[in-house]
């Protein structure tokens, strides 16, 4: 799969605005900030893990007014967004706006080339190497070069240490779940690797967006195109086929929350996707994922995402249990997500401690970064 200039542009143009009126950070102020690694870390004094966190390498830096580029994240910002938001550690991911500004920068049509995951890997694993009281790392994948991917985890867990790894919802005209993956997902499986799944706009949908009026396109399609994923991967068998991956997914799942009631219905009414389900239902694979609160802060996404935990997983279950703190820093800050998970009032203060520290039985290592 080609990735082309225009999609590269569109997907830095569409990440650069994905929030309105959050803790977006500007061009100014980012210029302004210090992208050191060796900023001075203050040690942690909360259990809270933000596990959707994104950071960039130096070389990514702000364009002129108008370009696709309008903020430039860096480690300072991460820090003050921390002790800000009573968060002890992060896991720090790329976002797909990251691999094709860095693409672009470097004349490479290809986002997902090996050159480009290496180098946000590698300095994600120094961030980290700097930090360590502080960061864990999901590493990303050169998933449109097979070979390379399979190289790229074993340097990634064996050599940088991440503590698992961050994939997209689809490469372009393939979504996760898709067979053409399997050999790589085999060996996340049997590595038992932990992976967290982050939207990407998928070739269909870049602007001009089908939908009229729509500019952003992320607006629609990040919680669109989870929802593709997460569907896939049931419908497809994937989920089953690789039961040893723990997934979290962004967002709190996208759009099934709202969809949930259709997709049993298809399951028993199409013959192809009943045998793949044979065994087996949609809310329970669904139940066997996780899911983080980054853009979700709020009470109706909440109580959906809760009902149809509470439906899939069994009455006697805590919903909770599957939930995640995530921020989607730069985008929103800590303090807005505890904030808006507070006063949704969807949990009580015990349940909202489990959404906190649930990444700690995940990624035991962050255990150790944290207070009890």
């Amino acid at each position: 799969m080609r990735v082309t200039r225009r999609s590269l542009l569109t997907t830095a143009m569409a990440g650069s605005a994905a929030v309105v009126g959050g803790q977006l950070l500007t061009t100014a102020a980012a210029q302004a900030a210090d992208t050191s690694t060796t900023t001075t870390s203050p040690a942690s004094t909360t259990s809270r893990v933000d596990v959707h966190h994104h950071y960039c390498p130096p070389e990514y830096v702000p364009q002129p007014a108008g370009s696709y580029l309008p903020f430039k994240w860096s480690l300072q910002q991460t820090l003050d967004d921390m002790t800000a938001g009573g968060v002890g550690a992060v896991v720090l991911s790329t976002t797909p706006p990251v691999l094709a500004g860095l693409a672009l920068q470097q004349g490479l049509s290809d986002m997902y080339a090996p050159s480009i995951i290496r180098r946000s890997n590698e300095y994600g694993a120094q961030l980290v190497a700097d930090h360590p009281d502080r960061f864990g790392l999901f590493a990303a994948l050169p998933m449109t070069h097979p070979d390379a991917a399979l190289q790229e985890i074993a340097y990634a867990l064996d050599t940088l240490h991440a503590d698992g790894i961050v994939l997209f919802t689809n490469y372009g005209t393939q979504w996760l779940g898709d067979a053409v993956f399997d050999p790589i997902f085999a060996e996340l499986d049997r590595r038992q690797t932990v992976i967290h799944v982050h939207p990407a706009v998928p070739t269909c949908c870049f602007s001009p967006h089908p939908t009229q009026y729509v500019t952003n396109v992320t607006l629609i399609e990040f919680q669109t195109d989870t929802s593709r994923a997460i569907v896939n991967l049931i419908f497809g068998g994937a989920s089953q086929r690789f039961p040893n991956v723990r997934m979290i997914f962004s967002h709190g799942g996208g759009t099934v929350p709202y969809l949930y009631r259709r997709f049993p219905t298809v399951a028993a009414s199409d013959p192809v996707v009943g045998q793949v389900l044979a065994g087996t239902s949609f809310g329970a694979e669904f139940g066997r994922f996780y899911y983080d609160t980054a853009q979700v802060a709020a009470k109706p996404q909440l109580l959906a995402l809760n009902e149809v935990l509470i439906e899939a997983l069994g009455p006697t279950a805590a919903p909770s249990s599957r939930l995640l703190f995530g921020t989607d820093f730069p985008y929103l800050g800590s303090q807005v997500q505890a904030s808006g998970l507070s006063a949704a009032g969807v949990f009580t203060s015990d349940e909202l401690s489990d959404i906190d520290t649930n990444a700690l039985s995940l990624l035991p290592r962050l255990a150790t970064l944290v207070s009890p």
